[in-house]
């Protein structure tokens, strides 16, 4: 999975050091993608936010190098600073970008079996001063490894370059006193096209790098702008996807205002007149507040957006962050409208707060963020459910605790590692899978039991294609030999002696020590119509001794 192409690469690890993905989607054809934001690398989140990010069906990660200068020259084995200091020792949270960390967790990441995009882009937004300076820092990046010693690259393992981000915005790109159209092609001319040629060196295409142009942040007009330059330089090889940043309003509650479908729509427009797929470089939805009362709001037009809007346009489509932080991002300490995850903290914090507050922060463990921790779940989940059912000879109220598993291996028994869960009090389960569970197929559904019952069957086939809701699923179980041994039923009806009347609502006990005291430990029933009555005893527990039955 490191590669989608089949370039001249070194080879990808055995099977076994891979947690592959599969590409099976329930929505959508298009693998779910989502940025890891810089925190999401620390040492003190990166363990949770992967596992998360595998558990609900994420493919690709978008990964963010922030350069200083083009001259610069990083190293994944090169030191971090550590929070709370800048490169150049200065007081600051050193939060954005910080290259050696991106580098190195790449690398990690692609071993997990996530598909890489990685951004190149200059943190002041200044412009490089020759094609040269380009060049050389893009042919480090993908000539740069894990190691000194290693010999498997940055362009083994990175499925996307993009180049640049938001050139639209003059914190990205240098704007021109000529006006934003005149910048955009400078982007274009000083820094793409550069960058795209380093990145296609060589002259057997199957080799060359997949190139994304920075995203625009809302303006279908400025892609249209950038892919015209491309044309007119009749560099249109030079980039492999158009780039778009599909921010926008959208109510649900007012379909027909819809920023995001009209300008994604039109965007479309212009990247197929060129024969561009778009890829999403940061996509999510504005407009509510800061409000936890919009929270289902929030959480039902992402969903609308992705399926209808989303999805149907984009070849890739990044989430906006796998970690909600500061209110800059919708939210303080929930998800409005940023994360999957969240910090499991009460602090409030904002950039210019102090630096022990952000790292007392940044550091607070990860917990689900919904409401769109459960969106993004629900996009990537099956259920088989059902019932366990006991067949007589046993109480009913002993009806048993079991497990319904998934037999990986079909050995017939349950082992540790396979997917399972319980039955609650009623013998109803319902057993959740993702995609990183298991992929389509037919499985093995069988039921564990343990005391006094065992399964009357063999286990029941369900094939989970398409995340697949298998409803119904249901098992019966019996009671053990040895169980029906040890039972004994006692059925009688109790009368008065003097007319022979059915006595109702009266007390009929077991004196299990005949000392003519009902005790709290012996069985007892009520009498019924007729005076009817009925004991059904386990002589595991009552013993077999002789016992008086006795009535009140």
């Amino acid at each position: 999975m490191y590669r989608r192409n089949d370039k001249n690469r070194s080879k990808p690890p055995s099977s076994s050091m891979l947690d592959t993905l599969e590409p099976r989607r329930m929505l959508t054809g298009t693998p779910l993608a989502i940025n890891f934001n810089d925190e999401a690398l620390w040492s003190s989140n990166f363990a949770v936010a992967a596992a998360e990010a595998k558990h609900i069906g994420v493919q690709a990660v978008r990964l963010w190098i922030g350069l200083d200068s083009y001259d610069q020259r990083p190293n994944a084995w090169d030191a971090v600073p550590t929070f709370g200091t800048n490169d150049d020792g200065s007081p600051g949270p050193a939060q954005v970008g910080r290259p050696a960390r991106t580098m190195a967790r790449a690398f990690e990441l692609a071993r997990m079996g996530f598909r890489i995009l990685l951004v190149i882009n200059n943190n002041s937004g200044a412009a490089p001063t020759s094609d040269d300076q380009v060049r050389g820092l893009v042919r480090h990046l993908m000539n740069s490894t894990e190691t000194p010693d290693s010999t498997t690259t940055l362009a083994n393992i990175v499925d996307q370059w993009e180049i640049g981000n938001e050139v639209d915005s003059s914190s990205y790109w240098q704007p021109s006193a000529a006006g934003k159209t005149v910048g955009l092609k400078s982007y274009v001319d000083n820094f793409l096209i550069p960058a795209s040629e380093e990145l296609h060196s060589g002259d057997d295409p199957s080799t060359w790098e997949k190139v994304v142009s920075a995203g625009v942040s809302y303006s279908p007009a400025d892609l249209k702008t950038i892919l015209d330059e491309l044309a007119a330089k009749n560099a249109l090889s030079a980039i492999d996807y158009a780039g778009f940043h599909p921010y926008g309003v959208y109510n649900p509650s007012t379909p027909n205002t819809n920023q995001i479908r009209d300008n994604t729509l039109l965007a479309k427009q212009y990247a197929s007149a060129v024969g561009k797929p778009l890829v999403a470089t940061e996509w999510n939805i504005r407009g509510f507040g800061n409000v936890g009362a919009n929270d289902a709001t929030w959480a039902k037009a992402a969903d609308e957006i992705f399926r209808t809007v989303i999805a149907p346009n984009f070849d890739t489509a990044y989430y906006f962050a796998l970690i909600n932080n500061w209110s800059a991002r919708g939210g303080v300490t929930s998800a409005r409208p940023g994360g999957v995850l969240k910090h499991d903290t009460t602090l409030a914090v904002t950039p210019t707060s102090s630096i022990a507050d952000l790292q007392s922060y940044y550091e607070a463990s990860l917990v689900s963020a919904d409401p769109f921790y459960s969106m993004f779940s629900s996009w990537q989940t099956g259920q088989v459910s059902g019932r366990v059912v006991a067949t007589a000879g046993l109480p009913s109220s002993a009806l048993p605790t079991a497990t319904v598993f998934i037999d990986a291996n079909n050995n017939g028994t349950f082992d540790d590692g396979e997917l399972a869960t319980t039955t609650d009090a009623t013998g109803a389960y319902t057993l959740k899978y993702s995609i990183s569970d298991l992929p389509a197929g037919d499985y093995t559904l069988r039921v564990a039991t343990s005391g006094d019952y065992e399964s009357t069957g063999d286990g029941i086939t369900v094939s989970l294609a398409n995340l697949t809701s298998a409803k119904d699923i249901n098992f019966a179980v019996r009671p053990t030999a040895d169980a029906l041994s040890a039972i004994a039923v006692i059925n009688g009806a109790l009368r008065n002696e003097s007319d022979n009347s059915a006595l109702v609502g009266g007390t009929v006990w077991l004196d299990l020590n005949n000392d003519g005291v009902q005790d709290a430990s012996e069985p007892a029933a009520i009498t019924g119509v007729g005076g009817a009555f009925s004991f059904v005893l386990d002589t595991r527990i009552t013993g077999t001794a002789d016992a008086t039955l006795r009535a009140v």
